[in-house]
This record gives structure tokens, C-alpha cells and sequence, in this order.
């Protein structure tokens, strides 16, 4: 009788390092559907901006105070600036629009017949974008201009107007307000 001397492919080397390899790949395809092996973001996560990897700054911005200006030259005509002190942070290059919203004597927003200084919903505003050059910027003196013709919605009389500022990211989509003051009041008086 013949006694067999051969190996199982198995008990040889290149079958122990095949067992090895396969066992591997086994366990890796395990986790990798349970999730602990995830080769993408979660599912709340919509994009690489939002993964924690990629966290960036909030943006952000402080108003330190805002005043009126009253009777001054705007081109041809009369009119008020806006002055606004604030700090925007985290908005390096992208654009901040600045907007001061103006309201009736009763507080509710105060109507533009002009277009140019008028909200999407015809709120009275006047407004300028700017683009901070770092992701700490500081604005002192801002000027807001608007005439005295844009508040042409008003009867003949004295008021006691007064208006709100709004900060917005708008490079977010859609813009998101990241700062706001409310409670500035003044004095006009429409002589029509």
C-alpha cells in the first residue's frame, strides 16, 4: 500500500496566509455594515463643510451702537445717516449686508413707496454689503445714507420714528440674520 505524504492546500503556507486573509476581509465587511467601519459621514451630516473634521466658525457678528444723523447732504437732495459700530467674526471674505429697518411711531414697519429702500415686503430699509478682509472684522462709523423723499409715506406732521438694524450672513442660502438691535428712535418731521 501507498502512504500519501501530501499536504492539504490548507496546512501549507500560502493556504494559512489565504485562511488569514479571508477571515480579514470577512471581519472588515462585518463592521464596515454595522457601521463601525463607516467610510462615509452620517446621515445627519449633509455635507463635508458640516463634518466635524471641517467645523469652521460660526458666523457671527456683535453691534456696539447706532445713531442718526440728521440733515445731510445725500447727492442732490436732504436726508439721515445710519451710523452702526459692530464686529462681524467668521465671514472673511463673504458678503454681510447691513440693513436698518424703519418703523411707525406705533412700532410696526414703516412702508417705502421707493423701491430702492424697500425690503421684498415693502418695509421702509436702507442698507450696504460689505466683505470683512478677516475672520475678525471691526466696522466703526458704517454709514447708512437714506433721503427724506423715501419717507414719503408719511402725512404731513412730526413722528417719532424709529428703527431696528439687521446683520445677515448672506452668503448662506437662504440668509440668516446673525445679529440684530433693536429700540433707536428719532424725531422727523415731514413738511409736505
Amino acid at each position: 500500500m501507498v502512504k500519501d505524504n501530501s499536504k492539504s492546500f490548507w496546512t501549507t503556507l500560502p493556504g494559512i496566509l489565504s485562511g488569514i486573509a479571508g477571515i480579514i476581509v470577512a471581519i472588515t465587511g462585518v463592521l464596515s455594515l454595522s457601521g463601525i467601519l463607516a467610510t462615509h459621514p452620517p446621515a445627519n451630516i449633509t455635507s463635508p463643510s458640516e463634518h466635524p473634521i471641517f467645523h469652521q466658525q460660526a458666523a457671527v457678528a456683535q453691534i456696539r451702537g447706532a445713531r442718526d444723523q440728521q440733515f445731510v447732504p445725500i447727492g442732490p437732495t436732504v436726508g439721515m445717516i445710519i451710523h452702526i459700530d459692530f464686529t462681524v467674526h467668521g465671514m472673511q471674505g463673504k458678503p454681510v449686508d447691513v440693513q436698518a429697518y424703519f418703523l411707525s411711531p406705533l412700532g410696526t414697519p414703516l412702508p417705502s413707496q421707493i423701491p430702492m429702500f424697500a425690503t421684498p415686503n415693502g418695509q421702509l430699509t436702507t442698507g450696504k454689503i460689505v466683505y470683512p478682509t478677516s475672520n475678525d472684522s471691526e466696522y466703526e462709523n458704517l454709514e447708512l445714507p437714506i433721503p427724506y423723499a423715501a419717507f414719503s409715506a408719511l402725512e404731513h406732521g412730526i413722528y417719532n420714528l424709529g428703527f431696528n438694524i439687521g446683520i445677515w450672513d448672506v452668503s448662506s442660502n437662504p440668509p440668516k440674520e446673525i445679529a440684530e438691535l433693536h429700540g433707536n428712535h428719532f424725531l422727523f418731521s415731514n413738511k409736505k
